[in-house]
């Protein structure tokens, strides 16, 4: 009997663990806001949404972190998506960014889609992994799969009928100006690519319990529902007067000039008060897979763009530029567009960075260029760049050296002049360790770190070509 008391006695005596209780009832909703933004900035989405859900200050709060950005597909529920965030009293308020995927799924026929089709079933130990034998699995694969296959064709062709539906109704353009017109906090339009197709090879993936790809789109149809798509964003844009700051039109066709003068004012209108744009745009020249020249006819209708100065009205309607990056898709910088016909004689008064790629220029167009912008810029980006007439790449560097007080300098592809020399700098190809010291002694040079002297390098004596 003592004894059990005795125990009772020291089980009373024990000390007990409240650190734990403690720490679960620590007050997360009283909280003051600045650390509640703290603990949203250390938390992933799925986390992010759950802290919400603590109470209404904390879910608040916590909107920004959730929906700052908004992804358009190519799909219908899609843009009514955005209609339903844009009517949200609340979450509206709180969308800066509107992120389009353009990924175009490329039309097939049943037996087409089964064969790009690449099932990786599972191989059990031992398994004789010869050409034979995988195709007697991926038979067996299918042959099992038949109705996940079909459940699978008949989304895919969904998705291609939702494409032709977006392409019919110019991609909603009343739509989206009625939803942009509830989004007071928007500042930023892109284009991306590659999400939508990796979402539908894993839902397919999940509908057929094997992994798998499957073609998509050829070289043209990106670009050209970027073009639409963007070109639907920038009009509900400017059509209610919001101040966008960044734009990302990567990659668009050179449809995006071929607009009627009303409807060109109003985007202008809608890039006034941008910071940075990004604009690659796929030329008209090459066909990207055969690269065989296209009609004449095309060609010459883009010509006539550039020299009417059309995309320079474009690129310089954003006239408060901080950064700029413009990039052209072309087998050859001789074949791109020359740099007179992408900035004119704007001045950008702001300008700190610059990216070109894939230009031509003449010497005087880009050392001018440069020239004209020393007080501001910081940063030059130059890949694959042609210097046409008399131009040579020793007397640019000079001259960018004497005029500019740069930060940062990047060289890659081919530096060339018509006389037929070219400087590589690429780092893909053979020679890529000579190719890394010439840019960064170019970069020395550039940034005055005690690079040599430009006049003293032999162009010719590097990699030369002719005709």
């Amino acid at each position: 009997m003592p004894r059990s008391k005795a125990k009772r006695s020291s089980a009373a005596k024990t000390p007990s663990h409240t650190s734990t209780t403690a720490s679960l009832n620590f007050p997360m909703d009283r909280l003051p806001s600045e650390l509640t933004h703290m603990v949203f900035g250390y938390l992933k989405h799925t986390e992010a949404a759950n802290f919400r859900l603590l109470c209404r200050n904390v879910a608040e709060l916590g909107l920004q972190y959730i929906v700052p950005t908004v992804y358009v597909r190519l799909q219908k529920k899609s843009y009514h998506r955005l209609s339903a965030i844009a009517e949200h009293p609340v979450v509206s308020k709180y969308v800066r960014e509107i992120c389009c995927e353009i990924d175009v799924l490329a039309h097939l026929s049943r037996e087409e889609f089964e064969e790009s089709t690449t099932f990786q079933a599972y191989k059990p130990p031992g398994f004789d992994d010869s050409a034979r034998a995988r195709r007697a699995l991926n038979r067996t694969v299918r042959a099992d799969s038949r109705e996940k296959m079909d459940l699978a064709f008949s989304i895919y062709q969904e998705y291609l009928t939702d494409q032709e539906y977006m392409r019919h109704s110019d991609f909603f353009p009343v739509e989206v100006a009625k939803a942009m017109k509830q989004l007071p906090n928007l500042r930023i339009l892109g284009l991306e690519t590659g999400c939508t197709v990796e979402r539908f090879e894993e839902d397919m993936g999940l509908i057929l319990g094997a992994p798998f790809r499957v073609a998509w789109s050829d070289g043209y149809d990106e670009p050209c529902a970027g073009t639409l798509t963007i070109l639907s964003m920038l009009l509900g844009a400017g059509n209610v007067g919001l101040n966008l700051e960044t734009l990302h039109c990567s990659p668009v066709s050179w449809g995006l000039l071929h607009q009627n003068d009303e409807e060109f004012a109003i985007r202008k209108e809608s890039m006034r008060y941008l910071r940075n744009l990004e604009l690659q745009l796929l030329l008209p020249l090459l066909h990207e897979d055969t690269m065989m020249a296209l009609d004449d006819e095309e060609e010459d209708e883009f010509n006539a763009y550039l020299e009417n100065k059309r995309l320079v009205e474009f690129v310089t309607s954003a006239a408060d530029l901080t950064d700029l990056s413009v990039e052209f898709y072309t087998c050859d910088a001789m074949l791109s567009v020359e740099l007179k016909y992408i900035v004119g004689d704007f001045h950008w008064t702001q300008l700190g960075t610059v990216t070109f790629d894939t230009i031509k220029s003449t010497e005087a167009g880009l050392v001018g260029f440069c020239s004209k912008h020393s007080g501001t810029l910081k940063s030059v980006t130059l890949r694959d760049v042609h210097l046409i007439e008399e131009g040579n790449w020793p007397s640019v560097f000079q001259k960018m050296r004497r005029t500019l007080k740069l930060e940062v300098v990047q060289m890659s592809g081919l530096l060339g002049c018509d006389e037929g020399s070219f400087w590589n700098m690429d780092e893909y190809t053979i020679g890529a360790a000579d190719n890394l010291r010439d840019r960064q002694r170019v970069s020395a040079y550039l940034l005055d770190h005690g690079g040599e002297d430009m006049s003293y390098i032999d162009f010719a004596a590097k990699m030369c070509w002719s005709e």
